[in-house]
């Protein structure tokens, strides 16, 4: 990450004439970098699978009746996530 943010400084102050421009040029990069590191959409997603996932393993174990159709929507994800992953 540092590399790219180093080359993505070098190649904004090649582009520049003045120590102004320069200066905004490194702004706009650490400011786009630091947006970048803190964007936390995905992680709260996959959290919320993760805990729906934990809720239906406990129903699962708790509840007999619904295993098999639980076990065969894991089996369903499985299977799209190993095509969506390799694709023919």
């Amino acid at each position: 990450m540092i590399e790219a943010l180093n080359f993505l400084i070098k190649s904004e102050i090649a582009n520049t004439s003045s120590r102004k421009e320069i200066a905004m040029s490194l702004n706009d990069a650490m400011l786009k970098a630091y947006i970048f590191l803190k964007n936390n959409d995905g992680a709260s997603g996959i959290e919320y699978a993760i805990i729906a996932a934990m809720v239906a393993v406990v129903l699962a174990v708790f509840i007999p009746d619904i295993s098999s159709s639980i076990t065969s929507i894991f089996t369903s994800i499985k299977n799209e996530l190993s095509s969506a992953a390799n694709p023919a």
